[in-house]
């Protein structure tokens, strides 16, 4: 994270070549988690984290509308394992399910919205590859990771450190993998503009992948032989550990899903290793495989699962919390997902595999594995193993936990941003700014719009955000504190929800609106600026005097005092910041992601 982040613009007011750097980002989840400091983590290391990435959505979404298990199951509770209830509509053996609503809706791997904050987030977790589920038969959804790519470079071009690419094809050395493999070279791999999108192990683009399928002799054989680093993909969550093989190239396996304690693989002589997986849920347990709606979903190892007496614990606004088997409502705190992380953490080896992001989807069997009315991979919001933020219960609880093992995994270089303290007229000369070196970038090109058509019968429209900011800085003197937003062209301000300023204090607890404290409302038609306190279901109160505000152009300055704000007025403040703009119009901070900008993205702030 951190140090490997790209510098993006140069605009009036930068004191120097800016980069956007989630390492100096905090966050505070629904549960009250935070994320971790680089005091905490120590500094950045040379390590790699992997995120399994689907994209086999599209050819469902234009054949069937969604469905969802959990919304149906809800109102159904007869039919767990009952294929011929009515309640199925009498679908198809294979028809595929919904485990849970996206945050984005039920969308289609071609609406560049999505593609593009969904890049935003795994980038800003930390995630350096994303590897494509291509494991069945001789599919890789080729047009589906071509539209991928050709958002990922443009979003190259605008800032962000997006992860690159690799490809999981199947999982044994099949006359439909050679087909796969000829493919996906001849179709990416051979294309020089895609090289920014390659990810390299030892020296060479890495596949997971069995490369017996190949024939040396044949002259693209040997081609393909030579440009990979191959890493045999191995299937089953149960396999002892494996010995790194320095002699036999092609001989190195790596996992994807493995039960706690996950398989070690890649063990060197010196005892570290180079692979192993963390996953949220398993669709198995100790017995082997099973439906995620085994014995109606209690016989699989599950989101709130884990090994023996495990707990975990975390500091909720000074309070020490401790998550057990006893803790209500487990589901929504990871405790599978988290004894994973212990594990890989206590070993520590050179790349984690993280499973996964956005499968969202199962196909509804007549039978499998025993299980009638199976849904092999994912059921509901218990009974499923996406990190992905969605309209669930669970919200993104597991996005932020994603993002704080990342960081304890990988450590960050960043600290705060040291404030600068600065006496700044509010409407005076621009200039002022230059010298203010507490400074924040955002990625451009963030403010799409969204016209797009997701599964039958699903279309979605929001417009795009009236105000794309690239740019903000802070000041402070004994009295006030100064803010500035630069943004890419003339500022709106007569849109619903215009430009808020959230702050989080020291003193923020659990009473706080998701860990802010207090809002600041620009009001530019009467220069002045709102301070309130907010607490938690966004109730808002007048929390001092009216601040200044200034719009002129593409520049927006505000002033609050410090008092407003819960800071007193000794020394240097301590706090964290963002900016929302047409969006928390009913106080819900899932809208950050939906509508309009937020700066930084979801929950993230900045700190200072």
């Amino acid at each position: 994270m951190g140090s490997k982040s790209i510098g993006i613009l140069n605009t009036k007011l930068c004191s120097k070549a800016l980069y956007v750097d989630p390492g100096q980002w905090g966050a505070v989840d629904a549960l009250g988690r935070r994320l971790p400091s680089a005091e905490e983590t120590g500094p950045a290391r040379n390590k790699f984290v992997g995120l399994f990435y689907w994209t086999w959505h599209t050819s469902s979404a234009r054949r069937f509308p969604a469905r969802n298990v959990t919304e149906i199951i809800s109102r159904n509770p007869e039919a767990v394992n009952d294929f011929d209830h009515p309640c199925w509509e009498q679908t198809g053996s294979g028809t595929p399910y919904f485990w849970g609503k996206p945050i984005y809706g039920y969308y289609d791997d071609h609406d560049e919205f999505v593609v593009r904050k969904n890049a935003e987030l795994i980038a800003d977790a930390g995630i350096d590859v994303i590897f494509f589920d291509t494991t069945n038969g001789d599919f890789l959804w080729t047009d589906e990771y071509l539209f991928l790519a050709d958002v990922y470079k443009k979003a190259i071009t605008q800032g962000l450190r997006v992860p690159k690419f690799a490809f999981m094809l199947n999982f044994w050395p099949a006359p439909t993998s050679r087909t796969m493999l000829r493919n996906v070279y001849k179709d990416f791999y051979s294309k020089p503009e895609n090289e920014c999108l390659f990810f390299y192990w030892e020296g060479k683009p890495l596949i997971m992948a069995h490369p017996d399928c190949l024939d040396p002799n044949d002259p693209l054989d040997k081609e393909i032989l030579g440009f990979f680093t191959f890493r045999r993909n191995e299937p089953t969550y149960f396999a002892a550990d494996t010995p790194y093989k320095a002699d036999e190239p092609f001989g190195n396996y790596w996992g994807w899903c493995s039960v706690y304690p996950q398989t070690k693989y890649g063990v060197k002589e010196d005892g570290t290793v180079e692979q192993m997986t963390v996953n949220v849920a398993q669709n198995a347990n100790d017995q082997g495989l099973h439906a995620m709606n085994s014995n109606g979903g209690k016989g699989v190892y599950g989101r709130s699962y884990a090994k023996g007496d495990y707990s975990y614990t975390y500091d909720k606004y000074g309070v020490k919390t401790t998550v057990s088997e006893d803790t209500p409502e487990l589901s929504l705190y990871g405790r599978n997902f988290q004894q994973q992380w212990d594990y890989a953490l206590k070993v520590d080896p050179e790349f984690i595999f993280v499973t996964g992001w956005n499968e969202l989807i199962a196909g509804r069997f007549d039978n499998w594995e025993g299980t009638d009315n199976a849904f092999p991979d994912q059921y509901d919001y218990e009974h499923s193993r996406d990190c992905e933020p969605t309209s669930t219960i669970l919200g993104d609880n597991y996005y932020y936990q994603l993002c704080a093992n990342i960081r304890r995994y990988k450590g960050i270089d960043s600290d705060p941003k040291p404030i600068v303290k600065k006496t700044v007229e509010i409407g005076g000369d621009a200039s002022q700014w230059k010298d203010v070196t507490s400074e924040f970038a955002a990625y451009s090109g963030s403010t799409l719009e969204r016209d797009a058509v997701g599964w039958v019968g699903d279309k979605y429209y929001q417009p795009k955000a009236p105000n794309e900011i690239l740019l903000t800085k802070c000041a402070y003197d004994d009295e006030n504190l100064y803010f500035m937003c630069e943004c890419a062209g003339d500022i709106k301000t007569g849109c619903d929800a215009f430009m808020k300023l959230l702050i989080t204090t020291p003193a923020a607890d659990a009473d706080s609106f998701e860990g802010f404290d207090y809002m600041v409302s620009p009001a530019p038609r009467t220069g002045k600026a709102a301070p309130e306190r907010i607490a938690k279901g966004f109730r808002r109160s007048p929390s001092g005097e009216f601040g200044k505000v200034s719009v002129r152009g593409n520049l927006l300055e505000l002033s609050v005092s410090r008092k407003a704000v819960g800071l007193d007025c000794k020394g240097k403040p301590s706090f964290g910041f963002k900016w929302c703009d047409a969006n928390l119009q009913k106080g819900d901070i899932l809208d950050v992601y939906t509508k309009g900008n937020a700066v930084p993205a979801g929950r993230f702030f900045f700190k200072v």
